[in-house]
Order: structure tokens, then sequence, then C-alpha cells
């Protein structure tokens, strides 16, 4: 079933990158988003809606933004995916290249849980 979740993952973020959403399908209703704990705004989001309003959020704060994956790390019922965000934050035109890497933690072909991490390191020690 891992092999599957690997897939998910694959097919969540390029719908993502085509749209800037998190694809209906993927979420489960009560879906939790850890961003990383550095983050000015850390606090954890429950639920689809606040989910979707939090990447939706972060997204449209950008020109030309982008998430590209450079690996996707089979970790049995969670897959850790090793990325960089890019784009032009809007109405200045300062550019974001920014590497994150994101814990997607899958239970019957939906998102459950997501956490985020600044390094691919810290998010297997945690996972």
């Amino acid at each position: 079933m891992s092999g599957a979740n690997v897939e998910i993952v694959r097919r969540l973020y390029d719908e993502f990158n085509a749209t800037l959403e998190l694809p209906p399908w993927a979420l489960r209703e009560d879906v939790e988003w850890q961003p990383p704990a550095d983050e000015p705004d850390n606090g954890l989001r429950r639920g689809a809606d606040a989910v979707n309003a939090y990447v939706r959020e972060w997204a449209s704060t950008f020109d030309d933004y982008g998430c590209d994956v450079h690996e996707l790390i089979d970790r049995g019922d969670s897959v850790v995916a090793s990325l960089h965000l890019h784009g032009r934050i809007r109405d200045s035109g300062v550019p974001l290249s920014l590497p994150l890497t994101q814990v997607w933690t899958i239970r019957d072909g939906t998102v459950i849980q997501v956490h985020e991490y600044r390094t691919t390191a810290e998010a297997l020690e945690a996972h």
C-alpha cells in the first residue's frame, strides 16, 4: 500500500502546481496541517476548510508560484517530500526560493496529516 501513497502524493503535487489549490479528493475532512516550528504563524490548522484556506492564502501572496518535488520517500503510511518552493512576492517582485520538507500521512487514500520541516533530515528524524 505504501507505494500507492507515493503516487497519491505525486498526483497531489501535480494537481497543486496546475491549480495552486489542494485537490478536493486529497484531504480527509478532519485533516491537520502543522507548519514549520520556526514560522511566525505556525499554529496547527484543523479541518479541510482551514487547511485549504491556509494553503490558498500562502500561494496567493506570490506570482509565478510553484513547488518542485526533489524526492518522495516512502515511510509506510507517510511520504516524506523534499521540495523547493519558488516564485516572486506579489507586488514587489522579490524572489522566493525556499527549501521545505513536508510529511504527508495517508489513510485509506486520503491525507490525514501534514507536517512541515525546514530539512529532510529533521523530517526523517521526526517520522
